[in-house]
């Protein structure tokens, strides 16, 4: 896509957008964020009954990401099988372990709360992200490491997965740069509105 004249590259667009709308994100206030959270639960719950047969992907969030673990500790006691995503090395996909509410945590790379003892790693049916901004076409914006891409590209050559992307209203954008190896998501739900792509 075009870029604007004010930036060489995309890549410096998407540096400048990420500064951007982390301020903006991290700007809620603490009872604003928790009501926002809520009716990003309660969106998702009114599109979403899934099965126990699936094997669903969350995060533990970080930087003032939506908190979806209130969603996750849901989804577990409808005995859905859980698993978050693990770092293991750079320009790499994501591998995901199990998880359980009651597991004890501890920070892994990046400073994202993992497992203590990862006992078993699953490919998800259902993954559910997060992101700085978003777009009309499903397109996000991460922190530029693009562990997720890597790894839904990687997925979708094994298997059908369905993506859905939380995120605050304050953070849609008109458009997010995007390239080849960029994966739009297939839902992005936000606290005003649940945007279905594909």
């Amino acid at each position: 896509m075009p870029c604007s004249s004010s930036y060489q590259n995309i890549d410096e667009l998407k540096n400048k957008m990420r500064q951007d709308f982390l301020k903006k994100r991290q700007s809620l206030n603490d009872e604003v964020r928790q009501e926002k959270n809520d009716k990003i639960k309660e969106n998702f719950f009114s599109i979403f009954n899934l099965g126990t047969h699936l094997i669903i992907a969350g995060y533990m969030p970080i930087l003032g990401e939506v908190d979806c673990i209130p969603l996750l500790q849901q989804l577990y006691k409808e005995k859905c099988k859980i698993v978050i995503p693990i770092v293991e090395e750079h320009n790499q996909s994501l591998r995901f372990c199990l998880w359980e509410p009651d597991m004890v945590m501890d920070k892994g790379k990046f400073g994202i709360n993992v497992p203590v003892h990862m006992s078993s790693f699953y490919d998800p049916d259902f993954l559910i992200v997060p992101m700085l901004a978003f777009d009309k076409n499903g397109y996000r914006l991460g922190y530029g490491k693009g562990f997720y891409d890597r790894t839904l590209a990687s997925l979708k050559h094994i298997k059908n997965i369905q993506t859905v992307g939380l995120a605050f209203s304050c953070q849609y954008s008109e458009i997010i740069p995007h390239q080849g190896h960029d994966e739009p998501l297939n839902w992005i739900i936000t606290d005003e509105k649940i945007n279905k792509i594909k």
